[in-house]
């Protein structure tokens, strides 16, 4: 087998302006990939959702392990298949623009499962038409985003060069794509912490199960929104030198864990929610001592469960719900929050919410 001259090798050549990013981008999206699978393989055995919200799931994994693949497939063209080739390294491979389309589809998918959950928790919260449009905002923000994102594949596969980053058009597309996203994400931060904030009603496990739902939702929404602010400004300072592509790579596996890491949080919360609540636990109103049930119609069972016997008793301070499964005696107490306190477990965790 004969030897490759070494003179015929390029010699005191710097490719880690253009590969740099490349390189650390494959590894962190590698890394990340890993915490899917984790994320991925709890749901698997202990959701207990139903066949739409299950498909969504795996087929977001698919498509995620699909751009690690992709991702590792970009490194190999350039570093092992055109190895020495110093003019392929100029040229954007079709490979990064089938991963950069399916990364827009993951985003996309993603922001729109968050406003449909956030359509069924801010109906209950505001009143009147207005409910929807935060979640139209965020739909529209997506989609407008997505359209963007389309445009710059498109000018990619017109001119397949480095350079055609540094162009307006492309800094453009690319700008408006990361910068509608992460305004999607805003859009649907805010607006959850708001309708969570709704169902405050000075329960003190109450107010501490909504305080873990702020805690989670502000987190993934910074997950996103920074990964997607400094794509988009790193972009535009130095397109061409690609270390943006780093943030991008991750960007599908920063979605997908924070929305199936969401999902698997629910157990938790729902098992928080189905405490007792205690005398210490409640506002303190005007009623005197009572322990209403079945049996002893002036006296009440104050039980926070997912599970309870539902039903209505009248009483001095007026109607109000409870339960006859079992409860414990609360003292002097409002009658309001207790029937708060039976229904804000269905209210904050519906079905079909995270």
């Amino acid at each position: 087998m004969s030897r490759i001259p070494v003179s015929s090798l390029p010699i005191g050549i710097d490719l880690s302006q253009g590969m740099g990013g490349f390189f650390y981008g494959n590894i962190i999206a590698a890394a990340l990939f890993g915490i899917t699978i984790v994320q991925a393989w709890i749901y698997g055995n202990s959701n207990t959702d139903k066949w739409p919200l299950r498909l969504l799931v795996a087929i977001l994994v698919l498509l995620d392990f699909a751009t690690t693949c992709l991702n590792a497939q970009i490194l190999h063209h350039y570093l092992v298949s055109n190895f020495g080739n110093l003019i392929n390294t100029t040229l954007v491979t079709k490979t990064l623009m089938v991963e950069y389309f399916i990364t827009l589809i993951i985003v996309l998918s993603v922001e729109l499962f968050f406003a449909k959950i956030l359509l069924s928790l801010v109906g209950k919260s505001l009143v009147g038409k207005f409910h929807w449009i935060a979640p139209a905002l965020i739909v529209i923000a997506a989609l407008a985003s997505t359209v963007a994102g389309i445009a710059s594949i498109v000018s990619e596969l017109e001119n397949s060069s480095v350079f055609n980053y540094s162009g307006n058009k492309q800094k453009l597309a690319i700008g408006w794509n990361c910068s509608l996203a992460a305004v999607s994400d805003i859009i649907s931060s805010v607006s959850l912490l708001s309708a969570f904030s709704s169902f405050k009603n000075g329960i003190k496990q109450t107010d501490t199960l909504l305080q873990k739902l702020f805690q989670y939702t502000v987190t993934r929404g910074l997950f996103v929104t920074i990964d997607q602010t400094t794509l988009v400004i790193i972009f535009l300072i130095k397109p061409e030198k690609l270390w943006w592509t780093p943030f991008h790579f991750s960007l599908s596996k920063v979605y997908v864990i924070t929305m199936i890491a969401m999902l698997n949080t629910r157990d938790a919360l729902r098992n928080a929610s189905s405490n007792i609540i205690t005398s210490s636990d409640m506002n303190i109103g005007p009623c005197e001592n009572s322990f209403v049930g079945s049996e002893q119609p002036n006296k009440m069972n104050a039980v926070k469960s997912s599970h309870y016997i539902h039903s209505r008793q009248k009483g001095d301070c007026g109607d109000y719900e409870g339960s006859n499964e079992r409860g414990v005696d609360v003292g002097k107490l409002d009658i309001y929050s207790v029937k708060d306190s039976i229904h804000i477990t269905k209210e904050v965790l519906p079905s079909q919410a995270i």
